[in-house]
């Protein structure tokens, strides 16, 4: 495991090089940052555990691969959104993700032959499948961030719905023919607070 030992500001650069050294990584190469909101039960809470970041308090959000706290609100500014279904091995804790599957793949593959459970289907094999609804963020303050995957399931579903609502809905005055009209605006378009 490498530690970083000195902060980007103590350094000396040369800001007018292009070569930030990056230039050959590949998505492959580093680890999809995840935007959490720390629980109880999160191993990033648990002190003395390995994954503890000190700071860290349930309700807090988050980003484990970083090991970066933004506070009890996030400023998120909207990339990107899609469904999918989450797929588990089985219903308990101890059940491993075996990858996501498009809602079209889910439709014609599992949907027919699986049951309701809660809030997830369970399939002939015993495998778990979650609705999910993805959006890839970045903090609004810091806008060069990596973006990150926010995913809401289960009863946080209603909340995907609520605010994607409430983005198709901002517009932006423009000029049309001579006259003013409204535009629809980007999903990076609004700034939102979570909370």
């Amino acid at each position: 495991m490498s530690e970083k030992i000195l902060n980007a500001d103590e350094l000396l650069w040369d800001t007018s090089s292009p070569d930030l050294g990056f230039e050959g990584v590949a998505p492959g190469c580093i680890k999809q940052g995840f935007l959490k909101v720390a629980q109880f039960g999160s191993d990033e809470v648990k002190k003395g555990g390995p994954k503890f970041m000190p700071g860290l308090e349930p309700g807090m959000y988050f980003c484990p691969q970083r090991r970066k706290i933004y506070g009890e609100s996030f400023l998120a500014v909207a990339l990107k959104f899609w469904q999918s279904y989450a797929v588990y091995d089985g219903e308990g804790t101890a059940s491993k993700f075996k990858g996501n599957m498009t809602v079209a793949e889910f439709d014609e593959k599992v949907r027919p032959f699986a049951t309701r459970v809660r809030s997830y289907m369970v399939d002939q094999r015993g495998y778990r499948y979650v609705d999910t609804r993805n959006f890839l963020v970045i903090p609004y303050d810091s806008p060069l961030e990596v973006p990150m995957l926010f995913s809401l399931s289960s009863t946080a579903i209603p909340a995907s719905r609520d605010w994607l609502t409430l983005m198709e809905s901002l517009t932006v005055k423009v000029m049309k023919d001579g006259k003013q009209t409204e535009a629809p605006v980007p999903m990076r378009g609004g700034v939102w607070k979570l909370t």
